[in-house]
């Protein structure tokens, strides 16, 4: 039987009301060139329509020196790493939230940081972001020093805390 005459067939199969799933076919984007179509869409979503505007190199990233603060974050983080301190990296519940505290529970064990432990607010029962009766929390459980991860900007009375 033929693909055609098969498809009729399975057609009639399904019934008058039945929706049927086409497959389309994926266009490349010529302002892309030869990138995949869905990361296409992602960067058009993002305002970008040409690879040209899309520079991967770390050159272009912001330098660590050019984040404010840095310099007493990283001399605090090793002096907790030095007296044994517990370390808490509070992270958020999103894919790169769950990845980001992961590497930094593994680079602070990498550093030599005996106590460190990670905590994920609960989306319903501590609301989204840091909150301020979740840093009190772990403030209270003993915590010397809490790190966030994909959060903290928006949050001022949680970091206030």
């Amino acid at each position: 039987m033929s693909a055609s005459a098969n498809r009729h067939r399975n057609d009639r199969a399904l019934g008058a009301g039945a929706v049927r799933i086409v497959q389309r076919s994926l266009v490349p984007d010529q302002g892309f060139g030869d990138l995949h179509p869905v990361l296409a869409r992602v960067y058009r979503g993002r305002g970008l329509h040409s690879a040209a505007e899309v520079d991967h190199r770390l050159a272009k990233l912001l330098g660590p020196d050019r984040l404010g603060g840095i310099d007493r974050a990283a001399t605090r983080v090793a002096a907790a790493i030095a007296a044994g301190e517990r370390i808490v990296v509070v992270g958020d519940f999103d894919a790169d939230g769950a990845t980001g505290t992961a590497l930094a529970v593994w680079a602070l064990r990498k550093m030599g940081a005996a106590r460190v432990e990670y905590h994920v607010p609960h989306r319903f029962n501590d609301g989204y972001g840091l909150s301020e009766g979740f840093a009190r929390r772990i403030a209270r459980g003993g915590a010397g020093i809490l790190i966030t991860v994909d959060h903290g900007v928006a949050c001022n009375a949680g970091v206030a805390a």
